[in-house]
């Protein structure tokens, strides 16, 4: 009872948030293949988003989003993101940390943590199912919730702010999706210009 009280109590917070807010779909989360191989190191520091899918940057308006993952040992590292906000230009950030889901597989599974207010945390699925390490990476987090419903988001990251090429990129990151049955349409540009910094 406790459970679905909570579950309740949090969709109506959702609902009150309005266009942040994107509903769940039916069905449980599924297991999707992420790379093989993993090379943890090398996908470590900066990744910018480009596009989005029910992400903080394309729910709450935001600009210039990027993440700092500083490696503290070869399964663990600590998180720095940030934002613009486009309704007054402020800088907004969050810290998370970040491990291996299970380092006894060579595979880009992991577990991210924030801690978005003093008294509360955020734990969550980050799944890298594409990679080059070097230009694209594609991420995916799912969440079960009401028990019949799943709720999930899609990044599409770059290592450089400005890209070299939207087609390539895009061809490489849209052909992830695709290959695991997700629709590259229901992605969101994402602005990576007139940042702060």
């Amino acid at each position: 009872m406790r459970r679905i009280l909570a579950a309740a109590l949090c969709l109506s917070t959702l609902l009150v948030q309005g266009e942040a807010f994107s509903w769940p779909h039916w069905g449980k989360c599924r297991e999707l293949p992420v790379v093989e191989k993993f090379k943890f190191q090398k996908y470590m520091y900066h990744w910018y988003e480009q596009a989005g899918y029910n992400t903080e940057a394309t729910n709450h308006d935001l600009r210039c989003p990027q993440s700092f993952y500083q490696p503290d040992t070869t399964t663990v590292f600590t998180i720095q993101s940030k934002a613009v906000r486009n309704r007054d230009n402020k800088t907004q950030g969050i810290n998370g940390t970040g491990l291996l889901a299970d380092p006894t597989k060579d595979e880009g599974r992991m577990i991210v943590t924030f801690h978005p207010h003093w008294w509360s945390t955020v734990t969550g699925n980050y799944w890298v199912l594409g990679t080059d390490y070097i230009s694209y990476s594609v991420v995916y987090t799912c969440e079960n919730f009401l028990f019949f419903f799943h709720y999930d988001s899609i990044w599409y990251l770059s290592r450089l702010r400005t890209l070299r090429s939207k087609t390539d990129f895009f061809t490489s990151t849209d052909r992830i999706l695709l290959m695991n049955g997700l629709d590259p349409t229901i992605m969101q540009g994402v602005s990576q210009l007139n940042c702060n910094d």
